[in-house]
């Protein structure tokens, strides 16, 4: 292989590299936003759960103090 082989040889590796590099970083950032909004939904989900238990106590509670 000669010198000018070799560059650009050299040449599409670097830009085979820059290109799965970009890719990567796309994929990150994405999965990045996703995972935020899956943390939130969870937040959420889980102050639904907290509010339902309360609802539930408070509606159950009469009850046992009735003694039914």
């Amino acid at each position: 292989m000669n010198e000018n082989q070799t560059i650009q040889a050299l040449r599409l590796t670097i830009q085979d590299l820059s290109d799965s590099l970009t890719e990567a970083l796309a994929t990150k950032n994405l999965l990045s936003i996703q995972l935020a909004e899956a943390n939130q939904s969870i937040t959420d989900l889980q102050g639904r759960v907290r509010e339902l238990e309360t609802q539930l106590a408070e509606e159950t509670e009469p009850a046992k103090e009735k003694g039914e």
